[in-house]
């Protein structure tokens, strides 16, 4: 093995291949012990207890509350709306996310050449290209499990949601979850007993955001057809103004 300086080397042989004898500092809150002060001193401060500064809750390390802090709070890791359960890797397009929902910045149109749908944004657009046009008739299939999809986008899906590595860990009770959300749900559902998501209409509370979709549909259909109309109703009304500002800026030239 080899390592960048004599210093590095000089700890690896100490650490490993050393007698116990030639560590004479020990810890003293774990069985790990070091030939010079100065490597213990360091190691010390990986027990010193933590706090969260946005929940409060104590954790054994440094460590431990960056852990914490990605799990549960999402620091590096995905943003997770509160209101349709959809995951960002990165907080702008959370933030721009969030405002569609309150119904605060509209989105730009984009027009497909091919089949003349409307689309969102360029990438909704470029997707729709790709999924719809140029994969179209095509199969993918899974080099994992050997299961066939009918696009790329499904295939990803099928892997995220099958074949990705289980690296979400609850503090709680040890349980892995492959993905943010399903621990934040889990942790809510059975450890701090705190509802997530509540109804529009009844107010009816719920740790899960399958559940209360569910709930909405199944005992709220009017209001849930009525809202779903006045969806369709906003996204024609955005085509149409992109139409007409399209229209507007061809005139113009």
């Amino acid at each position: 093995k080899t390592f960048s300086s004599r210093s590095y080397l000089l700890v690896h042989r100490s650490r490993v291949h050393g007698q116990p004898e030639d560590r004479p500092y020990k810890c003293t809150q774990c069985h790990q012990s070091y030939a010079l002060e100065c490597h213990l001193k360091a190691h010390i401060v990986s027990h010193v207890r933590v706090n969260c500064t946005i929940c409060g809750k104590e954790l054994a390390s440094a460590h431990s509350l960056r852990t914490h802090m990605i799990n549960m709070h999402g620091n590096r890791e995905n943003h997770i709306c509160d209101s349709c359960g959809r995951e960002f890797r990165s907080r702008q397009a959370f933030e721009r996310h969030v405002k569609l929902h309150l119904g605060l910045e509209v989105t730009k149109q984009m027009q497909c050449e091919v089949c003349h749908k409307w689309l969102n944004s360029k990438r909704a657009l470029k997707v729709h290209l790709q999924l719809v046009h140029m994969e179209a008739g095509q199969t993918f299939q899974c080099d994992i499990c050997s299961q066939q999809y009918p696009n790329s986008r499904a295939l990803a899906n099928h892997k995220q949601c099958v074949h990705v590595e289980e690296r979400f860990k609850c503090e709680e009770c040890g349980k892995l979850f492959k993905r943010q959300l399903y621990l934040k749900e889990h942790v809510a559902a059975l450890h701090t007993r705190k509802p997530l998501y509540s109804c529009e209409v009844c107010g009816a509370t719920f740790n899960s955001n399958a559940n209360k979709y569910s709930h909405r549909k199944n005992k709220h259909p009017v209001e849930w057809e009525e809202r779903r109309k006045q969806q369709q109703q906003q996204q024609q009304e955005q085509q149409q103004q992109q139409q007409q500002q399209q229209q507007e800026q061809v005139v113009s030239l």
